[in-house]
């Protein structure tokens, strides 16, 4: 009796082991499964989650692109300082989507700017969200003839940009443009018409009121970079010439043949800076920097290469006329009026101080994701 026992007792022994063995294998098995299940899910959301965070990086970029070619658009209609434009919902070859809101953290201050991508995956469940401040130094203008307030074209005048641009004439107030006056694309030897009387294009922004709506000094700041009494320190300690209220105002005989220098001019007497007569200022290779405190009247067939900047002084009118060319870029605050096939074309001029397009680049250090 003894030995079966002992042997039934052997026998329970190893079943319960099996038992036990068969329990383990089986919650072993169980959390296999479990796992490989969270793996799974786990790589999936990682997949989505990769999917929104891609799409809104895609978007910052474009967003970026897209700022650079439309900033007039972008800036153009601020609300008490502040824009909050908005690129429309993109869909990628993938189904994943982004939206694009570009907005300025201060007031009145369109130089700095942020990008916000609000990205999707394809089915929708997952979204990721960054943001990027961009900057564009201050000095500059967005197209080759800007002016803070209105612009009167006729008589055959004209702005000639290359293709490679997107705005001829940028304006605060309206423009007026008739009489066979007209935007090109091209050069002073080929040119191609854009915008005429009754076929404006997108080439001119006109009634951008972030511009209309800046005093004398923010605009010069806006166009330079620096206030008017830094830019004539400036010009005055780099060797520049330095005018005041020249008798009657005719400066033609005083800047003819000036080349590779920078020249202000103030002329508060109320008579207006007059240029004329054939004069020929600048060389392509030797422009000049020319800022009128006053109002300036061109005329008479002259040439002039380089960046001209004129206030308009107390009459707060400047005017090109008299088969005159500018090759280089011209900022007008107050009316400007362009007449008589006066011509302003883009070159790109060797070494020339003036204010270029500027381009929004990234801040570092100022990228986030939520």
């Amino acid at each position: 009796m003894k030995y079966f026992s002992l042997k039934n007792k052997k026998g329970a022994s190893v079943l319960l082991i099996a038992v036990l063995l068969i329990g383990i294998a089986g919650l072993i098995i169980t959390f296999a499964g479990n796992y490989s299940s969270l793996q799974q899910k786990t790589s999936t959301n990682i997949y989505m989650n990769n999917q929104s965070y891609e799409a809104a990086e895609v978007g910052i970029e474009y967003a970026l692109s897209y700022l650079q070619n439309n900033s007039s658009t972008v800036t153009g209609s601020p609300v008490s300082g502040f824009i909050n434009y908005s690129i429309a919902t993109t869909t990628l070859p993938n189904n994943a989507t982004y939206a694009v809101a570009i907005t300025n953290p201060t007031a009145n201050n369109y130089n700095l700017l942020t990008l916000t991508a609000t990205g999707k995956n394809a089915d929708g469940t997952s979204t990721s969200v960054i943001s990027q401040q961009v900057y564009k130094p201050s000095g500059s203008i967005k197209s080759l003839v800007e002016s803070q307030g209105s612009v009167v074209m006729t008589g055959s005048a004209g702005i000639t940009i290359p293709s490679t641009m997107s705005t001829s004439l940028m304006s605060g107030g309206t423009l007026n443009i008739s009489n066979g006056a007209a935007t090109y694309t091209g050069d002073s030897s080929s040119r191609t018409l854009v915008s005429t009387q009754g076929s404006i294009q997108s080439d001119i922004q006109q009634s951008v009121s972030s511009l209309g709506s800046m005093t004398e000094s923010q605009y010069f700041s806006s166009v330079f970079g620096t206030s008017e009494a830094s830019e004539l320190a400036s010009i005055t300690a780099g060797g520049g010439h330095v005018y005041t209220n020249i008798s009657g105002g005719n400066y033609t005989a005083t800047l003819s043949g000036m080349s590779g220098t920078s020249v202000w001019i103030t002329q508060n007497d109320g008579n207006p800076v007059t240029i004329g007569g054939g004069v020929t200022i600048g060389t392509p290779a030797a422009p000049v920097l020319l800022i009128v405190e006053g109002s300036l009247n061109f005329a008479n067939g002259f040439t002039f290469y380089g960046f001209i900047y004129a206030s308009g002084g107390a009459s707060g009118t400047n005017n090109l006329a008299g088969g005159g060319n500018i090759y280089g870029g011209l900022a007008n605050y107050g009316t400007l009026n362009m007449s008589n096939n006066a011509q302003v074309y883009y070159q790109a001029l060797s070494g020339a101080n003036y204010p270029g397009s500027g381009n929004y680049a990234k801040v570092a250090g100022s990228w986030k994701d939520f």
